[in-house]
């Protein structure tokens, strides 16, 4: 309880990332989009040791800059920091050396690997973190699985079973649920409104507001269990229903297979439906058709900007970028950007970045020789001049 924490770090941070942010806008001259979506996503020098290998540094020089809305391969042979590099765009890692910056209004969702799930309700953990009762409805989510080729009915009616009872939302959605939100929360969903102000971050008089409309909703819940209870008929002797359907809410899990897992982990960031989304080898787990499926979905959530979302706002709606590491020639060929993670000349020598194009790519994704590559591909370089200088 006492090890050091990284708050101060993320603060730090965090203040650069709203600074830079500011200062890309102010360079910024957007005609025919959002200045905020013209707003790229900046690596300066990244350079990270890690620090049980100080001899060994992981990366360095890493500079890139990718705009807003781009479908991002990053390729590289093993160990060449890729992962730690995906680490650090989704703020796991902190970066020892250069900048990194995405426009501060935005969120970051990384998704590993190794599927995670929460000790909760079915409902509960594949909506984990969501905003509104639209983008966690049943029907979205039921929407979202089946693109991913999730075909587990058991599944799917444990889900009607979570909503059914209650346990099927977050805090945020239980006002929802009692009827008290308006069309506008339906319409608007988790899209921000494009104003000025997008890119400070909530002032102390707002955050106590959230967390007052926390405590409310959390209230709100509370009431409503306990009116399901009464309304139950409990009386001594009898079990509660809610609380036998409470022991159902773990059950579920050992009714999935390990790849309908990863299924599950995937699409809870497709409901989250953050503006960048990275994926570290998200199609390890399948077979090539199945990859190149969920691979689909990928390029679907980048053009509609978030699955299964109406049409109809899809202009009041963030572009979507998406970072993932592929496992195939093929898989990279599809990206917008290729970023090549280029080993040292020896294994004490850290890894670089370049950009390069699909015809460049090595079934080992190994990097060319370096006299090919200084003559056809070049380190990644500014799209927009007056927005990437610092």
């Amino acid at each position: 309880l006492n090890a050091e924490t990284t708050l101060s770090t993320q603060k730090r941070l965090a203040n650069e990332r709203k600074d830079m942010s500011h200062q890309l806008l102010s360079q910024i001259q957007a005609k025919n989009t959002d200045r905020y979506d013209a707003l790229p996503i900046v690596m300066r020098d990244l350079g990270y040791t890690y620090e049980s290998r100080p001899e060994l540094p992981i990366l360095r020089g890493c500079t890139a800059t990718i705009p807003q809305g781009k479908l991002v391969a990053v390729v590289g042979p093993h160990g060449s920091g890729k992962a730690t590099l995906l680490k650090m765009l989704g703020g796991v890692l902190f970066p020892q050396e250069g900048k990194f910056v995405v426009p501060s209004h935005l969120r970051v969702l990384l998704v590993t690997q190794t599927p995670y799930l929460l000790s909760l309700s079915a409902m509960q953990n594949i909506t984990f973190g969501g905003t509104n009762a639209r983008d966690t409805s049943l029907e979205r989510v039921r929407s979202i699985l089946q693109s991913l080729d999730f075909d587990n009915q058991h599944f799917f009616q444990i889900l009607e079973m979570d909503a059914n009872h209650g346990c099927g939302h977050t805090w945020h959605n239980c006002e929802v649920a009692d009827g008290s939100a308006d069309d506008s929360d339906f319409e608007h969903g988790s899209d921000h409104d494009h104003d000025d102000n997008l890119v400070d971050h909530h002032d102390s008089e707002e955050d106590e507001s959230l967390l007052q409309t926390a405590s409310s909703n959390s209230r709100a819940l509370m009431r409503r269990v306990d009116k399901a209870r009464q309304e139950s008929g409990k009386s001594r002797g009898r079990v509660d229903p809610l609380d036998a359907f409470a022991g159902h809410k773990q059950d579920w899990q050992d009714h999935l297979c390990y790849t309908e897992k990863v299924k599950v982990n995937l699409s809870r960031a497709f409901i989250n439906n953050p503006e960048v989304l990275i994926l570290d080898r998200p199609f390890s787990h399948f077979s090539l058709e199945t990859g190149n499926r969920i691979l689909e979905v990928l390029r679907e959530h980048i053009r509609n900007k978030g699955l299964h979302l109406p049409k109809s706002s899809w202009h009041r709606r963030r572009p979507r970028t998406c970072f993932y590491v592929p496992e195939s020639v093929q898989q990279a060929q599809v990206a917008d950007i290729i970023l090549q993670m280029v080993p040292g000349n020896s294994d004490m020598e850290p890894s670089s970045l370049v950009e390069i194009s699909a015809s460049q790519l090595t079934n080992d994704f190994q990097p060319m020789s370096r006299s090919r590559r200084n003559g056809s591909a070049s380190p990644m370089v500014m799209r927009s001049v007056s927005a990437g200088r610092m």
